[in-house]
């Protein structure tokens, strides 16, 4: 759980670092980050790094993936993960049918000051029609890699494909072949033919096992100054703790409820009569929170289980109805 005097203090410290950033890219100057904070420091560390060098991004020229089309990412780095990943488990054997359509975005170390943000989504298996990829499956994802260096800002890019054959994940470069270890070296040698990708099956093996995990997991998103979205999970109590200080609404004296559940109770109607009010979810998730654009989000397993619930309710009103006309 992240403590609420360190996150205080990335939002006071973190917009006016970022703006300071900003100001010198727009007046051509060149912007250097403090690297050793995503490895030694704190979590304020970590994350002023990181909305910074994904505001000033530059992409190389073959990049091929823009960063907006990644989605909020889970930060699997060492000056975060500690606050939030020691009540996580994984799943090495999840299998499609166990989690159906994914899509999962991940920011972990890479070699060098750059870190790695990928994101695996389930898409029809027509669309390999369109790159060029012989169809073996109908099981299929997207891959898209993005490398980061958080010394420079410099943003390079590719996708792969994924296809579940007899149990196992093969996946094929469409379009690059790296000559060196280091995967932000510039020499690329373009590719007629697609080639198989080792590490991207154990990495799309693992993102299946994070998107059952998350299946039962609330989590939090925010940005700084409109950037993209970093991701860390929560529970209801959590949000609650955390946020207690968050901004209170334009228009309103008070602060709304984060989204919570609510107990099974009655309530006493008109009539005089008592009526059942099943479990459910109450309460607001987009919030404001000294500067960080906030969303609250119910785990998908919680958001079911309301719908099961009022669905339930439904059900024996109308059983009750139907025994009172009969």
């Amino acid at each position: 759980m992240l403590d609420d005097r360190e996150l205080g203090y990335i939002h006071d410290y973190g917009k006016d670092w970022l703006q300071e950033k900003r100001d010198a890219r727009d007046h051509g100057e060149d912007v250097d980050f403090d690297f050793e904070g995503v490895q030694t420091g704190g979590l304020d560390d970590a994350l002023e790094v990181i909305f910074a060098a994904m505001e000033i991004a530059k992409p190389c020229k073959d990049s091929r993936v823009p960063m907006s089309r990644f989605g909020a990412a889970l930060p699997f780095l060492p000056a975060i993960t500690e606050c939030w990943s020691d009540h996580l488990r994984y799943f090495r054997d999840v299998h499609p049918r166990d989690t159906g359509p994914i899509d999962v975005t991940g920011m972990v170390p890479s070699e060098g000051s750059t870190v790695c943000i990928t994101r695996v989504k389930t898409v029809p298996f027509t669309e390999l029609h369109t790159v060029g990829i012989k169809m073996l499956s109908r099981h299929v994802v997207r891959e898209d890699i993005g490398f980061l260096d958080l010394k420079t800002g410099r943003w390079d890019s590719d996708t792969v494909y994924g296809q579940l054959v007899d149990g196992k994940w093969l996946t094929q470069m469409t379009s690059r072949e790296q000559w060196e270890k280091d995967r932000i070296h510039p020499e690329w040698k373009m590719r007629a033919r697609p080639r198989y990708c080792v590490e991207s099956m154990s990495t799309i093996v693992m993102a299946h096992s994070i998107a059952f995990t998350m299946r039962y997991e609330w989590t939090v998103s925010f940005s700084l100054c409109g950037s993209l979205s970093v991701k860390i999970p929560t529970t209801p109590k959590g949000a609650q703790i955390m946020f207690k200080d968050r901004d209170v609404e334009t228009g309103r004296s008070r602060r709304s409820a984060l989204k919570n559940w609510v107990r099974k109770h009655s309530r006493a109607c008109a009539s005089g009569k008592r009526t059942e009010i099943p479990a459910h979810l109450r309460g607001r998730t987009p919030f404001s929170w000294n500067g960080f654009d906030c969303l609250l989000e119910p785990s998908p397993f919680d958001l079911e289980l309301c719908e099961r619930n009022k669905r339930e309710a439904a059900e024996r009103r109308r059983a009750a109805r139907i025994k009172r006309v009969g």
